[in-house]
């Protein structure tokens, strides 16, 4: 699995071919998805594709890159037979999971677990065993399979636990970090975004650039104005990213609510919010997600004042008072700034807690997760 632009390919196919579907029926598929199923000899998973969006297999595409993928996996197999008196146990497991990853390129996930299984713990170091993994993850990315991608970063966790080298402490770190982001941990996944940007090399993932979106996004509603700072626009691998054309409105997303651009930071995040609408890994959690970022841009303009006015506060915001009072009311209701909204006189009451309040109510929150986590540990034991 060196070779990490192949390994995105299924993956990469899944995120493209996930917007066309979110953006309506999909009647073929566009010549960038074809070019990596060609790429990558992607025969099953082109079939699997064409049945869930409900394509005509194209035949001669399909002969093509079967018949590609088998000369390939023939060859590797031939190479199996000739090395396997001649290398050790080692040796010839490499060569077994270079057939695997063959499988996994061209979308047969089942082959490739069940020669992964047939090779077995015994016949593998830690690393190869991290990378197997890694591997099952991003088939379960590219099949839509959470479960297994969620089983796949707790062994991974484990192997981590025995020792392996920095690049895949990073990877292991950005797949912890995409499944907090499916599962709404937004604050752990701020963290393990921003921490990987240093020395990012989990490509076969995520792209670089992909990963400064998601530390922006998730950073904006939870790492506070300073770790932000720090963590994310000072980052010179993040201004690396933010600095080119392509990517100005992220530029002026990330550094609107720093500048209190309330104006601006209102507009970009609903439309970053929509796009993360058609992201495979996000798009759950889209809406979720603006409700927490509106609520950080709340509590910020909000934190100076005992009392604030709603038309000034619409004015900052630079939407009407019909669009920013249900939005306000939302988030105080869900508990994420603590304020009470008087219509009659149009002012927004900020309601302060003690020290010892706000940290017996943060105690009680972590026991109800620690809870929860536990009931869900428990029914899968049982099931």
């Amino acid at each position: 699995m060196s070779d990490t632009e192949h390994v995105i390919g299924v993956w990469e196919v899944r995120q493209k071919v996930f917007r066309l579907q979110q953006a309506g029926s999909v009647s073929a598929f566009p010549d960038a998805v074809v070019e990596l199923l060609r790429r990558d000899h992607a025969y099953a998973f082109y079939k699997t594709l064409c049945r869930e969006v409900a394509l005509p297999l194209d035949q001669q595409l399909y002969d093509e890159l079967e018949h590609a993928a088998s000369a390939l996996i023939a060859e590797i197999s031939d190479e199996i037979d000739r090395e396997k008196d001649n290398v050790g146990p080692d040796e010839r497991a490499g060569l077994r999971i270079k057939r695997a990853t063959q499988y996994f390129l061209c979308g047969d996930f089942a082959a490739c677990d069940a020669e992964i299984a047939d090779i077995g713990d015994k016949g593998m170091t830690t690393s190869r065993r991290f990378d197997v993994q890694l591997q099952r993850a991003t088939a379960g990315l590219a099949m839509n399979n959470w479960q297994r991608v969620i089983d796949a970063s707790g062994e991974i966790c484990k192997l981590q636990e025995r020792g392996v080298d920095f690049e895949r402490r990073n990877k292991a770190s950005v797949l912890r970090a995409i499944v907090f982001l499916r599962q709404r941990r937004y604050a752990e996944a701020a963290e393990l975004f921003s921490s990987a940007l240093a020395t990012f090399c989990a490509s076969e993932l995520l792209s670089f650039e992909g990963a400064v979106e998601y530390a922006v996004v998730t950073g904006i509603p939870c790492l506070n104005r300073h770790e932000y700072r720090d963590r994310v626009l000072a980052s010179p691998e993040a201004q690396g990213v933010l600095v080119e054309d392509s990517f100005k409105q992220l530029r002026a997303y990330a550094h609107a609510l720093n500048e209190t651009d309330y104006a601006t930071f209102a507009s970009l995040a609903v439309q970053f919010c929509d796009k993360l609408a058609g992201d495979a890994i996000a798009a759950p959690h889209a809406g979720h997600l603006l409700h927490e970022t509106l609520a950080a841009g709340f509590a910020q303009y909000l934190a100076p004042f005992s009392v604030a006015r709603l038309s000034t506060m619409s004015e900052a915001f630079g939407v009407p008072i019909e669009v920013l009072e249900p939005a306000l009311a939302s988030v105080t209701a869900s508990g994420r700034i603590s304020a009470r909204i008087d219509a009659v006189k149009g002012v927004v009451r900020a309601l302060k807690r003690d020290a010892v309040t706000e940290a017996y109510r943060e105690l009680c929150d972590k026991g109800d997760d620690i809870s929860a986590r536990l009931v869900k540990l428990s029914k899968g034991l049982l099931a």
